[in-house]
C-alpha cells in the first residue's frame, strides 16, 4: 500500500494540481487495495459492475468514479445513474440506451482518435477496435446523442497501454486538446477531459518513464488550454504505473526436472496467478524473477512453468540462482494484471490470495 500511494503522490505533485488523478481499477480491483489507495487519490476509473462495487465498498464517492469500457448493459449503466457515476458513452447505441433508462444525464462521450501512436505497446485507439466513436463521426455522434436526450460535458480518449516515452504521451494530451477545441466548436461541453492512462512500467531493455517531465510538459499544456477554455477540467487515469511495481508475486518451486537438456522449475502457480508474465500472453520483457530462497547459489538458464496441463503455462526462461525443490520464487511487477487478470477457473484451482500491507 505505502509504495502505490508514493507513487500516486508522485505523480499528483508533478501534475501540479491541473488534473484530477484516477486510478483504472481495472488493474488491480482488489478491494484492500483500492481502500490503501483511496487517500492518494481523486477517483477511480471503472468497466464493470464489480469494480463499481468494489469502489463504492472502498469508499470512493460515486460522482468522483468514471465508467468506460465497452460493454455496458442496461443494469450497469442504471446502477451507473442510481448512485451518480459518469458514463463515458463509447458509441451511438450505447448513448441511446442510457437515454432509455436516464434522460438528461450527463455524459462523456468515448472517442476512438484516428491516429495510433505506436509507443502505447497495447493500443486501444488509432484503428478498427469497439473503444469509443470513431473520431470521424464524433461530430455527428454528439448531434444524435443530443437530440437523444443526453447531456455531452467533455470526453473520454484512453489510447493504449505501456507507454513508456514522455514525447509520445505529451503528443498524446496535445491530440486530446485538439479534438476538445474541435468538438466545443460543435457544441460539446468541456467539463471534463480525460486523458486516459497507459502510463508505462519499464522491464528489460524499455526507458523508463520520466514522470517528473511528464508532469512539466502535461501541466503546461492543461495550463494554456484552460486560459482560453477557463471551465475545463482534466483527468489523467493511470493503473500500472501506479500498483504495477508495488506488488509481488510469490511462488514455490513444487519440482525440478531436466528434460532433453532443459531445465524446468514447476511452480506452484502461472497463468493461473499471473496470466499476462507467462510467455505466451506476455507483451514485452519477461518480468523481473529472483530467488528468495537462496540469492547466492550457483546461477543456471532455468525454464519456470506453472502447474497446468498445458505447454502454454511457461512462465519464462531465465538465468537464476539454482532453484531447488521448496524454494521461494519472487515475480516483480506483479501489483497490477495479475492474479484479477488471470485463469482462475481453469482446471478448479484456487485463487490465490492476495495480501496488502
Amino acid at each position: 500500500g505505502r509504495v502505490a500511494r508514493a507513487r500516486a503522490a508522485v505523480l499528483r505533485d508533478v501534475l501540479q494540481g491541473t488534473a484530477e488523478l484516477r486510478f483504472a481499477a481495472k488493474a488491480n480491483r482488489t478491494p484492500a487495495v483500492l481502500e490503501a489507495l483511496r487517500p492518494a487519490l481523486d477517483g477511480l476509473d471503472v468497466t464493470s459492475l464489480g469494480e463499481l462495487q468494489a469502489g463504492l465498498q472502498a469508499g470512493y464517492p460515486a460522482g468522483s468514479i468514471g465508467l468506460s469500457g465497452p460493454a455496458k448493459d442496461v443494469a450497469l449503466l442504471a446502477r451507473a445513474v442510481e448512485v451518480g457515476a459518469t458514463v463515458a458513452v463509447g458509441s451511438v447505441t450505447e448513448g441511446r440506451r442510457l437515454a432509455s433508462i436516464a434522460p438528461g444525464v450527463r455524459v462523456l462521450l468515448r472517442i476512438n482518435p484516428r491516429e495510433r501512436i505506436h509507443a502505447f505497446r497495447t493500443t486501444t485507439a488509432g484503428g478498427a477496435g469497439p473503444f469509443g466513436i470513431p473520431e470521424e463521426e464524433a461530430a455527428e455522434a454528439l448531434g444524435v446523442l443530443t437530440e437523444a436526450g443526453l447531456r455531452p460535458v467533455g470526453l473520454h480518449v484512453h489510447r493504449g497501454s505501456q507507454c513508456t516515452s514522455v514525447s509520445a504521451l505529451e503528443r498524446h494530451v496535445v491530440s486530446v486538446l485538439a479534438l476538445a477545441e474541435q468538438l466545443a466548436a460543435q457544441g460539446l461541453g468541456l467539463d471534463c477531459v480525460n486523458l486516459g492512462g497507459g502510463l508505462g512500467v519499464a522491464r528489460g531493455d524499455m526507458p523508463v518513464l520520466a514522470a517528473h517531465s511528464l508532469g512539466r510538459r502535461t501541466a503546461r499544456l492543461l495550463r494554456a488550454f484552460g486560459q482560453t477554455h477557463p471551465s475545463a477540467g482534466f483527468v489523467l487515469e493511470p493503473g500500472r504505473w501506479i500498483a504495477g511495481p508495488a506488488g509481488v508475486l510469490l511462488l514455490r518451486v513444487i519440482d525440478r526436472r531436466a528434460v532433453r537438456g532443459t531445465q524446468f522449475a514447476v511452480l506452484d502457480g502461472g497463468m493461473d496467478a499471473f496470466l499476462f508474465a507467462v510467455d505466451a500472453f506476455r507483451s514485452g520483457p519477461v518480468y523481473p524473477v529472483t530467488n528468495l530462497s537462496r540469492p547466492g547459489a550457483p546461477t543456471e538458464e532455468v525454464t519456470l512453468v506453472g502447474p497446468a496441463c498445458t505447454s502454454m503455462d511457461r512462465i519464462c526462461t531465465v538465468v537464476l540462482p539454482r532453484p531447488e525443490e521448496g524454494d521461494l520464487v519472487c515475480i516483480g511487477q506483479a501489483g497490477a494484471y495479475a492474479a484479477g487478470a488471470s485463469l482462475t477457473g481453469f482446471l478448479g484451482r484456487r485463487s490465490p490470495p492476495t495480501v496488502v500491507l
